[in-house]
């Protein structure tokens, strides 16, 4: 597949949004502490699994897929795994994350097995690892593709130009895939929910118009998608995407 090239100006603009990002969660680990849930960003200090759930509703998955986790947190999905899929649990697996005391909790709530570090393209993603780093960096491109990638939470919050901010994060997600892409945004929100009180700041959450959503959805070849609406709290609609290629 061709690399899509956005204007060298959007991406530096997008990591400098993301270091402000990062300054949120490491206000919320401060305030939390880093073992509640809320440091992640939940409204409650334990997970709600139920995103989990309807990200991987009808998903077939293997012992054997590879997946790439982007923000990936303090590793919630091998925790789900384990709960949910406790024959995957064990996959080839890499997650990477722009905070870095969510991959040092990860790494150590793992320990049982190696980390390895290692440059990018010499990773060969045989265990599971952990990395900080920003997905958007042109930099980290990996070597091989994924069965699996997937971006649980990261794109409901607002950077500038988040329309072709979303846009370019899927498609390159698209281009590290050689199965599935999941991933998830919220489509409407109750602006007089304290929840989503400024939605259009960078840092906050946010929502992406359907429409746009389903207009470059649309371009990508080879493939065919659904989104599944679900109001898993009253004051906003999360709309989980799942975009499967043509094998």
């Amino acid at each position: 597949m061709n690399a899509m090239k956005p204007p060298e100006q959007l991406i530096e603009m997008w990591l400098e949004d993301g270091e402000r990002v990062k300054e949120n969660y490491v206000g919320l680990i401060s305030q939390e502490g880093l073992d509640s849930a809320k440091s992640l960003g939940e409204r409650k200090k334990s997970r709600n699994w139920r995103f989990f759930d309807c990200l991987f509703e009808q998903v077939s998955l293997s012992s054997k897929d590879s997946i790439l986790d982007v923000g990936c947190g303090k590793g919630e999905l091998i925790d789900y795994f384990s709960l949910r899929f406790s024959d995957v649990r064990d996959c080839n697996y890499l997650g990477v994350d722009v905070v870095t005391e969510f991959v040092k909790l990860a790494k150590q709530k793992f320990s049982s097995r190696k980390f390895e570090e290692r440059k990018f393209e010499e990773r060969k993603f045989e265990e599971r690892k952990f990395e900080v780093v920003n997905f958007i960096d042109p930099s980290f491109f990996p070597e091989k593709q994924f069965d699996i990638v997937i971006a649980l939470g990261v794109l409901v919050t607002r950077v500038r130009n988040y329309d072709l901010f979303v846009e370019y994060f899927v498609k390159k997600m698209v281009r590290c895939t050689k199965k599935y892409v999941l991933f998830n945004i919220i489509s409407d929100i109750d602006l007089s929910s304290g929840n989503y009180s400024d939605p259009n700041t960078v840092g906050h959450s946010t929502a992406l118009n359907r429409e746009i959503l389903h207009s470059f959805l649309d371009t990508i070849p080879n493939c065919n998608y659904r989104t599944i609406p679900y109001n898993i709290f009253p004051d906003a609609t999360d709309l989980f995407v799942q975009i499967q290629l043509e094998a």
